[in-house]
């Protein structure tokens, strides 16, 4: 199926660009969908030293942590601002309509399923 001197010369290539650019390969890697695990098993595998990757990698969660919770502080200071007073008696009269209508849904979906069988 697969050569293995195809497969060896392309980790070899992975290996020369992760250990030109460690750096960038963590970032990228991190924010990649699924590639967390993934990529940190990648470079657990290349040459790149276990000190230097733990200090990219804690340097980049800061980063990421930074990135995720500071607009997530901000926007929930803003909804505080708004939901102060009048506004938030119409937010809760609103959940609840909405999910009295869902409830209502799924009765409906639950319902017609019953009578089929």
């Amino acid at each position: 199926m697969f050569k293995k001197e195809g497969i060896r010369s392309r980790v070899a290539e992975i290996n020369k660009i992760i250990l030109k650019r460690p750096k960038a390969a963590i970032f990228i890697l991190q924010y990649l969908y699924g590639m967390r695990i993934i990529g940190a098993i990648g470079l657990g595998m290349t040459s790149l030293s276990f000190p230097r990757f733990m200090y990219y990698e804690a340097l980049n969660c800061m980063i990421w942590a930074a990135v995720v919770l500071a607009p997530g502080y901000f926007l929930g200071e803003t909804f505080m601002y708004f939901f102060q007073g009048w506004f938030r008696w119409l937010w809760l009269g609103l959940s609840v309509l909405v999910l009295a209508l869902f409830y209502r849904h799924l009765e409906i979906v639950f319902l017609r399923k019953t009578e089929k069988l």
